[in-house]
């Protein structure tokens, strides 16, 4: 049996409760889920292997006042890791295109990072207009502030504590886990405010005169699913460009979708272990990422 496209309706929300690895950036709310699949402007697809879930395409459509017809803004698309390369994401983009013709939309439009070849052929494939260099997409975060903290604050401390419980539990095994950062060999540390209370955290440590490395990513457990994390990266990033830094790298874990989809859609990619990091090779994942 092939893999099903299939345009979800209200009470289908069931069909997400059976996801493959890295499909979402994050685990679904189901209380979310359900509003998302009652609003009839919103509109999700996906692919299925059998009852596995394995992509997915969201989009919202919307009318405007001075436009006779509606539009559609195509939020994002994913397919799992293992399935990539069938296109998949191709199908998932003609389908949800298909659902905007059904719905009158004179236009449909989806936004992409020049430095991601597979999505702008992907994008390009299913028959889009490549638009002009020229434009640049602001992200506004109300009530969300990222700013550098010292390493031995009290709040730092505490982000880091509760990360470290956290990876302890996840990775069990002797030599699993990596807490090593001290201040004479950090760069930044920053830590993410959600309405004044502190909810996540980051840093970089120079690893030589061009390369630096992400440390300590954490985001409280009940502020997950916000885009936090992602701001937290974008900060850093910032950070490390202002600093002179031309590569960033980083350890993950295997057992970290969450982190390995924020850093696979931030532009990260694979590389061999390296450093401490050659100790941990059933768990650790290392990857890489130019800010030239």
């Amino acid at each position: 049996m092939g893999i099903e496209i299939k345009i979800l309706r209200d009470g289908d929300g069931a069909i997400l409760e059976n996801l493959d690895s890295e499909v979402f950036d994050d685990p679904l709310d189901p209380a979310a889920t359900a509003e998302f699949l009652r609003d009839p402007r919103h509109h999700l697809a996906v692919a299925i292997d059998g009852a596995l879930v394995v992509g997915f395409v969201s989009a919202v459509h919307y009318v405007h006042p001075d436009k006779r017809r509606p539009e559609m803004w195509i939020n994002e698309v994913a397919v799992s890791p293992r399935y990539r390369g069938r296109g998949i994401g191709r199908r998932l983009i003609e389908g949800m295109l298909d659902a905007g013709r059904a719905l009158g939309c004179s236009e449909a439009w989806v936004l992409t990072d020049r430095k991601n070849p597979q999505a702008m052929r992907m994008y390009a494939a299913a028959g889009g207009a490549e638009g002009s260099q020229d434009h640049v997409m602001f992200t506004f975060r109300p009530g969300l502030a990222v700013r550098r903290e010292p390493l031995a604050s009290a709040v730092a401390q505490s982000l880091i504590t509760a990360l470290n419980a956290e990876l302890t539990k996840i990775y069990p095994e002797d030599r699993a886990t990596h807490f090593s950062l001290t201040a004479d060999e950090l760069l930044a540390f920053v830590v993410a405010y959600r309405d004044a209370v502190p909810v996540g955290c980051g840093a970089i440590r120079r690893l030589d005169g061009t390369t630096a490395e992400l440390k300590r990513m954490y985001v409280i457990p009940d502020a997950r699913g916000e885009g936090i994390g992602r701001a937290v990266l974008e900060a850093l990033e910032a950070e490390a460009r202002k600093l002179g830094v031309a590569r960033l790298v980083l350890e993950t874990g295997i057992r970290q979708d969450a982190a390995l989809g924020l850093y696979r859609s931030s532009g990260f990619r694979e590389i061999e272990l390296f450093g401490e990091y050659l100790e941990s090779p059933s768990t650790s994942v290392c990857m890489a990422k130019d800010l030239a």
